[in-house]
């Protein structure tokens, strides 16, 4: 967890894609969250695990992907670990499965944005290679 949030800080800090100061707060802000989710959340569901901690763990986690990975792309580096925490949380395999779905799709959002898809819908494809 902290080497890959100090690769994702090191690309912030950079500026690895040469993206806008604005798209480095939100991306400095996903990371933010990110880090929470996994203090405030998957660590201690890996003691005690209760009912809200794999959805709220796998929201935070995809909604900090998708920022991330519109303001800067390196961001998806953190993939590595939000796919083990959301199986490890998860009660069973179909939870599992559906949870890597979100996450799959944050970061696919994330990409999306950062390729342009509000600036007129023609992103889709790069996005998705």
């Amino acid at each position: 967890m902290i080497a890959a949030s100090l690769m994702v800080v090191v690309a912030l800090t950079v500026g690895s894609s040469g993206a806008s100061s604005a798209d480095t707060v939100v991306a400095g802000a996903a990371l933010v969250l990110f880090v929470l989710s996994y203090l405030l959340v998957a660590r201690p569901a890996l003691t005690s695990t209760r009912p809200w901690h794999f959805p709220v763990f796998v929201a935070g986690a995809a909604v900090a992907l998708a920022g991330g990975c519109a303001g800067e792309p390196f961001f998806a580096v953190l993939q590595a670990i939000a796919y083990p925490l959301t199986w490890i949380l998860a009660a069973d395999r179909r939870q599992a499965i559906v949870g890597s779905a979100v996450i799959a799709l944050g970061i696919f959002t994330g990409f999306a944005l950062f390729s342009g898809i509000l600036e007129g819908g023609d992103a889709v494809l790069p996005a998705l290679a």
